[in-house]
């Protein structure tokens, strides 16, 4: 009885290897045959062991060849090559498989944004043999059905029914199959995460050689089963999310981020409808300067001295003076060109070179003069945007001064100047 437990033994984890190699490889093309094999093993133990247990009439005595036949006949199996087969490929495997995936796979059994597929492994493996197996033994009988029916008709019944027993367990054995081939995906999937809470379902999809769509199923399924406990996507379904916090955070981000995206959009509509009156060039012109001016002013802020500062802020107040003017006669910014593009840059450039001869921590008399000629400079280009400042309002003055020469030849002619208005007097008509 001992030997025959142990044989039990022995036929149980030769067929748990048996599935699981078939499982890790995806190879199912010999699962079959090994199935059957150690099916045929396992009727040959149920006659052992009830010849063991005594209920066999006749075959107590130890000394009948037949028992003792069936007893030490029962190692043969270790010498077939389905047996060879199954050894050499689960300790090939053992060699082979890297101790840090089976390092992360234990780390995430007890991970709480998963649940292991345990049950579902279990019933696959059922499934997988007791379905193969019963598949080839209906097979089996139907097919003896068939034949002895070609003399008894009345057999082709049994084949039938024997047929759809096939088809019935044959088809439980292939579910089964699938259900263990997504118990693997989702082991290999937690690989690939790793520490990580998120994965591109594109790079996830590269590695396991699938493509993005089917494996976005896969995942959609394995969320719905509650295999990942805080599964999500992200808007686009681009991402797999394992994590409530993570989840969070991408909403917020993805929140800020609309925020800042309306923002800007507001900004620019209120742009449109502020510079809306004007031609593409002018409303280039006010927009090169406007720029300038926040320029100038970032560069005041990098420049401690108080006397430069002083000119740089007189600079900026001139060339924002001018800016303005623009604005309110468009028609100047033609004559603005040269001040954006040669002038003004040129102003912002000296600038940022006086800023690094500050900051250089020790001075020099290359230094100190450097930075003398630089101011010397801006006191220049002060003077010469305040006079710039002065001529746009050239023409503004001629009108005033060409209107109130026209008013007073007007007044002399009419004879009002040197009247004397007097609550008494009325204009004349």
């Amino acid at each position: 009885m001992k030997q025959v437990r142990e044989e039990w033994k022995q036929i149980g984890e030769d067929v748990s290897r048996t599935v699981q190699d078939a499982i890790m490889t995806g190879d199912y093309r010999n699962l079959s045959s090994q199935i059957n094999e150690l099916t045929s093993r396992v009727f040959d133990n149920v006659g052992r062991t009830i010849n063991a247990s005594g209920i066999t009439d006749g075959m107590k005595d130890r000394n009948i060849p037949g028992y003792r036949n069936s007893v030490t006949g029962s190692n043969a199996y270790q010498s077939t090559r389905t047996y060879q087969y199954i050894r050499n490929t689960n300790e090939a495997r053992r060699n082979t498989v890297p101790q840090g995936s089976m390092q992360n796979i234990q780390v995430h059994q007890y991970n709480p944004l998963y649940r292991r597929p345990t049950a579902t492994k279990v019933l696959s493996i059922l499934g997988i043999v007791f379905g193969f197996s019963l598949f080839g033994i209906f097979s089996i009988f139907s097919l003896i059905g068939l034949a002895i029916s070609l003399e008894e008709a009345d057999m082709i019944f049994m084949a039938i029914i024997f047929g759809l027993l096939a088809l019935f367990n044959g088809s439980v054995g292939g579910v089964s199959v699938s259900k263990a081939n997504e118990a693997t995906l989702f082991d290999k999937i937690l690989r690939l995460l790793g520490d990580k809470t998120y994965g591109s379902i594109e790079d996830m999809a590269s590695m396991l050689n699938m493509k993005p769509e089917k494996l976005k199923k896969k995942l959609k399924k394995m969320i719905s089963k509650g295999w990942f406990r805080q599964g999500h996507f992200d808007s686009e379904e681009q991402t797999l999310i394992t994590s409530h916090a993570t989840y969070q955070q991408y909403l917020e981000t993805k929140q800020a981020s609309l925020e800042i995206k309306q923002r800007r959009e507001e900004e620019d509509a209120r742009i449109n409808a502020e510079y809306a009156q004007y031609t593409p060039a002018q409303r280039e012109v006010i927009q090169q300067g406007e720029q300038f001016v926040e320029e100038i002013h970032r560069c005041n802020d990098e420049i401690p001295g108080e006397v430069i500062s002083e000119k740089i802020e007189r600079m900026e107040h001139s060339v924002s003076m001018i800016i303005g003017r623009a604005k309110e006669e468009p028609s100047l910014t033609s004559d603005l060109r040269r001040l954006m593009n040669y002038y003004l840059p040129t102003t912002v450039k000296l600038l940022k070179a006086y800023a690094d001869l500050d900051k250089q921590g020790k001075s020099s008399e290359n230094i100190e003069q450097s930075k003398r000629e630089i101011e010397d400079t801006i006191d220049t280009m002060n003077a010469a945007f305040d006079k710039l400042f002065d001529s746009m309002f050239e023409v503004t003055s001629m009108d005033i001064s060409t209107d109130a020469s026209v008013m007073k030849t007007l007044l002399e002619q009419e004879g009002l100047t040197g009247h004397s208005f007097g609550s008494n007097t009325t204009l004349p008509l």
